[in-house]
């Protein structure tokens, strides 16, 4: 009891300062034991799901059931007390003694009031809630995110450490006014304005848990992107980073950028300044949006990471190009973005990347190329440097790749072939490579051919133009083509307000064709396209500027051209020359050709050969056609004439070919060569008809410079009411051997035709004659009628000439009809025709000297019977 004297009190002062109630009389010190499950989990892991784990792991412990003594060993017993240290320095106080003040001097300080527990319990949340902030800043500050970035670590921590500042504070704050107000020295408002003020200040707390809750979302977003982009390496710092941009091994290196983490915190700000009692000016600020709230910013993120992501995995086998994420403080592109550097340098603080473009145009198709238009994404493409095309032909696995020069969005895609299906695909690519390929299009066929050749004047007129062109250069693999479209209009290149395009047919393949019915002294562009079996085109040739005469310019006729040059024969009404033919004859045969007019190889050629017996008008006919070609028109004093017989006799006595080259002034659109042959009839002997056939089949199969033959014309009399031996010994010899391919050009011309339905086509029919013929089975047959062709002109009106004049106009419309029928004709080579020919030429020649033999043995038989 002496130890309690007041004497022995060493610190008397608070007995009258009244600053303590109690005094501690003894402490005891110990420790307390805890069984910790410690087990590292990832962050993603479900809280619940890591308790159920353990709950089930406990109770498959082994428990004991029934009575047991447990004696502790005394080497367990001596092991608890050194887990406090030899000295016990680990121990820490369990529990405290107290003694009143009072009971030592009345002066003493004494409980006067109890503080109310709200006060209290007010007061403990505030300590709690900041136990609880610091906490979760320690658990946040352990996050694989925070240690990957520094800078979050570094709020946090500095936020942690405020708080913590903040807590001693407030506790000093308590452990001052508490006693005043139990001894009675304060009441409790002190108290009350003390947690007022906490509640005022930015340590209230709805800021500390907003701020924490803020960058737990921060935190969270920043890993959702990491995540994302887990294929691609993240670099924790910047030196780092410079070391990679750097490394002479990558040309490129795309970096995601975050780029706000590094941002000032106002609210940190003004944590700090209110510990230091300072202003807080920035206060209005730190309620602002947090970077990554922002919905613009973070769409801006979103397709940056998307297309890093998708270009990374199309272009990570790149060895000169390296892909990292990392984070670089950049206000001028908050949020996230693409850097780009290159070489070592940072060529783009925001290099958007090419996304994934729209579908590929086919805007141009010809036989060999196709006219392709990009369609780039909005995203990315001020970047676009070039793009890359590659296409496949149907039936094929690869594909070919071709890469254009420019970002230009139409290319030319040359080398393909013709009539052929393909399929495109494409990418934009920008310099560090390639985006998404848009998926090959829907498959696009080449045109069938090229184009025809530029149109060439043949000739022109007032009203009429001749142009002749040349075959496509390039015709696709089974592609026929079938015939021409010949366009044409008014007006020049520059001119305006052309209006369409004029369209005629050639009706066949022909690679020449004459314009009729157009304007005097006009300007036309011309061009052609080729038009194949199935319907298919080509693209049109190029154009080609051609312009009519007038009509003055025409009152050069091409027959005055040759009237001073032939020969009159006959004097007229009307006169008769003969042309001057220039003579030729053929190595190959006996045969003569006359030939009138140059050579000219930009025209087609007409072959025809024309067959009649004696009587039949064959010759007539013949100068009836010359006199359409040239021009001739009924009220001309003349007539021409290619064959002029002395005896009026038409039967040849050879083979004979007429060539009218074509010239300036034709009425057909070609040349036309005739092969006049040998006349029959029956009053001259077989042997003369033998010697006819003979010599149209040899001149036929040894013929050197006719190629093909358009058509075989017979000749016949409208009257004639059934074939002369003669002439069904001609056809049914001759046109049999000619080969099937040569009916449908056998074409029938009656001449002495009055305009009723010729007997000469029954005699054909019931003949059973080859020819061609139409729907109804009836050959195929053009009527004439040449009385007129020499006819006087001269006699007055309302004489005969009325009649004559009417069939000089039939005859000039009848050779119309049989020449533009001829066009239609695909010609026939004379390869094959030679070559049957040949063989019944050589078989009659193995016939005939086994029949030679035949007689000589059996005249030798008869010889020896005799004997």
């Amino acid at each position: 009891m002496s130890h309690l004297g007041g004497q022995n009190i060493s610190y008397p002062s608070i007995f009258e300062q009244g600053t303590a109630t109690h005094v501690v009389t003894a402490i005891l010190y110990g420790a307390q034991a805890f069984f910790v499950f410690d087990r590292e989990v990832s962050s993603s892991k479900d809280v619940q799901e890591i308790e159920g784990n353990l709950q089930a792991q406990i109770k498959k412990a082994i428990s004991i059931s029934g009575n047991a003594d447990l004696k502790m060993k005394s080497e367990e017993k001596s092991t608890l007390p050194k887990m406090m240290g030899d000295d016990g320095e680990k121990a820490v106080p369990i529990k405290v003694w107290l003694y009143p003040l009072t009971k030592m001097d009345s002066k003493a300080a004494k409980m006067v009031r109890e503080i109310s527990l709200a006060l209290i319990f007010d007061a403990q949340k505030v300590l709690e809630e900041l136990s609880e902030i610091d906490m979760r800043c320690s658990d946040l500050g352990k996050n694989s995110i925070a240690n990957t970035f520094p800078e979050i670590k570094k709020k946090i921590q500095h936020f942690k450490d405020l708080c913590k500042q903040h807590k001693q504070t407030f506790q000093k704050e308590l452990a001052g006014i508490l006693p005043s107000i139990r001894g009675g020295g304060k009441e409790e408002g002190a108290l009350a304005d003390i947690l007022r003020a906490v509640n005022e200040s930015p340590f209230n707390s709805r800021n500390l848990q907003d701020f924490l809750k803020m960058k737990e979302r921060e935190v969270d977003f920043v890993q959702s992107y990491c995540a994302n982009l887990s294929e691609i390496e993240v670099i924790p710092s910047e030196s780092k980073l410079n070391q990679i941009v750097l490394d002479r091994q990558n040309e490129f290196v795309l970096c995601f950028t975050f780029t706000s983490l590094h941002e000032e915190e106002p609210f940190l700000a003004n944590l700090q300044h209110y510990l230091h009692k300072e202003g807080l000016e920035e206060k209005a600020n730190s309620k602002c949006q947090a970077w990554f709230e922002c919905k613009q910013i973070s769409q801006r993120a979103r397709k940056a990471a998307r297309s890093i992501s998708d270009f990374s995995r199309l272009n990570k086998s790149h060895g000169k190009l390296r892909f990292v994420v990392a984070s670089v403080p950049d206000k001028d592109n908050p949020g996230a973005s693409v850097y780009l550097y290159e070489d070592g340098d940072l060529v783009s603080c925001s290099f958007d990347l090419p996304s994934k473009p729209l579908p590929l145009l086919v805007t141009g198709i010809r036989h060999d190329s196709v006219q392709l238009t990009f369609q780039p994404a909005e995203y990315g493409r001020e970047n676009i440097t070039s793009y890359q095309v590659e296409y496949r032909a149907e039936g094929e696995e690869n594909w070919k790749t071709v890469n254009t020069e420019s970002s230009q969005e139409t290319f030319l895609l040359r080398g393909l072939s013709p009539n052929r299906q393909y399929q495109f695909q494409y990418a934009a690519r920008c310099k560090p490579g390639l985006s998404e390929t848009r998926n090959a299009t829907q498959s696009v066929k080449t045109l069938p051919t090229g184009p025809p050749g530029k149109p060439r004047k043949v000739s022109v007129g007032s009203s009429v133009i001749s142009v002749s062109w040349g075959s496509p250069s390039a015709i696709g693999v089974d592609v026929v083509i079938k015939e021409y479209k010949v366009e044409y209009r008014v007006g020049n290149e520059n001119s305006e307000g052309n209006g369409e395009w004029n369209e005629r047919r050639t009706g066949r393949k022909i690679e020449f064709f004459q314009i009729n019915g157009l304007s005097p002294q006009s300007l036309y562009r011309l061009r052609v396209s080729a038009v194949c079996a199935d319907g298919a085109q080509s693209v049109p040739s190029e154009e080609v500027e051609v312009s009519t005469s007038q009509d003055e310019e025409e009152k050069d006729r091409l027959v005055e051209k040759y009237l001073p040059k032939s020969r009159l024969v006959v004097r007229g009404p009307p006169s008769i020359y003969v042309l001057p033919l220039k003579v030729t004859s053929d190595d190959s045969t006996s045969c003569l050709k006359y030939l009138l007019g140059e050579e000219n190889s930009r025209v087609p050629n007409k072959v025809i050969m024309v067959m009649g017996a004696t009587g039949s008008g064959k010759t007539t006919l013949i100068n009836g056609m010359v006199n359409y070609i040239l021009g001739v028109q009924w009220e001309d004093e003349f007539r021409f004439t290619l064959i002029h017989e002395e005896t009026h006799r038409s039967q040849a006595e050879s083979v004979k070919v007429y060539v009218l080259h074509y010239q300036e002034g034709f009425q057909i659109p070609s040349s036309l060569t005739i092969i006049d042959t040998p006349g029959f009839d029956d009053t001259e002997v077989i042997e003369h008809n033998l010697l006819s056939k003979k010599e149209i089949r040899d001149f036929l199969s040894i013929l050197s410079d006719i190629d093909h033959l358009d058509a075989i014309c017979l000749v016949l009399q409208a009257s004639l009411s059934c074939l002369t031996h003669a002439q069904r010994y001609m056809f049914e010899s001759l046109l049999p051997s000619l080969g099937k391919d040569m009916k449908d050009h056998i074409q029938v011309l009656v001449t002495f035709a009055d305009g009723q339905t010729p007997p000469a086509l029954e005699a054909i029919g019931a003949a059973h004659v080859p020819c061609a013929k139409d729907a109804s089975g009836t050959p195929i047959h053009f009527t004439f009628n040449n009385s007129a062709l020499f006819a006087n002109n001269t006699v007055k009106s309302g004489g005969s000439c009325n009649f004559a004049e009417m069939f000089w106009k039939m005859g000039c419309m009848s050779m119309k009809v049989f020449f533009d029928s001829l066009y239609t004709l695909h010609p026939s080579s004379m390869i094959f025709l030679k070559k049957v020919l040949q063989e019944l030429k050589r078989m009659e020649a193995v016939w005939r000297t086994l029949d030679e033999r035949k007689g000589k043995r059996e005249r030798a038989m008869g010889i020896v019977s005799r004997k």
